[in-house]
């Protein structure tokens, strides 16, 4: 019995970090709406063509420029 009563202290310390955590998290990850803070929504979105691989191309040609006027 004795042994029981000196782990008391710490399993209260522990639950009660394991009840903060636990309140905190669903503080956080709660659904609403986001803070005022949030400038988000000043971000445009990407357009489709420039996701497709336009960037792509144009970095394969000009990589292909700077190793022609390196070669010669």
């Amino acid at each position: 019995m004795q042994d029981l009563s000196a782990l008391t202290p710490p399993l209260l310390m522990c639950a009660v970090v394991v009840f903060a955590v636990v309140a905190f998290l669903r503080h956080e990850m709660r659904p609403g709406r986001a803070d005022p803070g949030d400038q988000d929504d000043n971000i445009s979105p990407v357009p489709a063509q420039a996701a497709d691989g336009d960037d792509n191309e144009r970095a394969a040609e000009t990589d292909g420029a700077d190793v022609s006027a390196t070669d010669g």
